[in-house]
């Protein structure tokens, strides 16, 4: 059975933020563990699923400081949240630049080196994924927001990330990495979940998704 979406609109942001941070949590321990032997002869589809978690993060990251931060901090104080970000981001972008130059040149992939730096991230990462979620506990935001404005801003941070994320990267890294009890989110229509994703979205970058946690379908 699954789980629903919750109907109270102001569960939404801490409803939504769990499931988009599992699903880099989940990525972030695979990759962890995929280093420690990492698939050599398959090299070229595992470093695009490594780069695909990178863009997920760093994404999903964007998509907050422009859409949810500047709304959440007129009445509460997500600074912390934004500090996190910076403190995590240097080794994000730098385990994201090594993965790039690997695909370019496969001589040049270290996994010693790649598990460094995201060893260097992990405490500032776990954190902040959880006291995140945390933070926009429905009874914080029910003190000092409407209901018009918190529907407003998870409209606003929706579209932000179909306008600035690729589909044929963020939908199967997000759906590949969500058990299937938690399908209900994100809400797709029967034949994208079952058809268009499987068959068209995910077939662009197949390889890739054989790291995943979950099937595509």
């Amino acid at each position: 059975m699954r789980v629903p979406i919750p109907t109270d609109v102001f569960q939404h942001p801490s409803f939504i933020m769990t499931r988009l941070h599992h699903v880099l949590e989940t990525g972030f321990s695979n990759i962890l563990d995929l280093l420690h032997n990492p698939p050599t002869d398959d090299l070229d589809n595992f470093l695009g699923y490594c780069d695909a978690w990178a863009t997920s993060l760093l994404s999903h990251h964007d998509a907050e400081e422009n859409t949810l931060f500047p709304i959440l901090n007129t009445k509460l104080d997500f600074s912390q949240e934004q500090e996190q970000h910076k403190e995590m981001h240097d080794s994000i972008e730098k385990f994201s630049a090594y993965i790039r130059a690997a695909r370019a040149d496969n001589t040049k992939f270290d996994a010693k080196l790649l598990l460094q730096v995201l060893s260097d991230s992990k405490e500032v990462l776990l954190t902040h994924l959880h006291d995140e979620i945390e933070h926009l506990e429905a009874t914080r935001l029910r003190a000092v927001f409407s209901e018009t404005e918190i529907k407003k801003m998870t409209e606003s941070m929706r579209k932000y990330s179909l306008a600035h994320q690729d589909p044929f990267v963020a939908l199967p890294f997000i759906v590949g990495h969500t058990p299937p009890e938690y399908r209900s989110w994100p809400p797709l229509p029967w034949m994208v979940a079952k058809v268009i994703l499987p068959q068209v979205i995910a077939r662009r970058h197949s390889g890739w998704w054989k790291y995943a946690t979950y099937s595509m379908s």
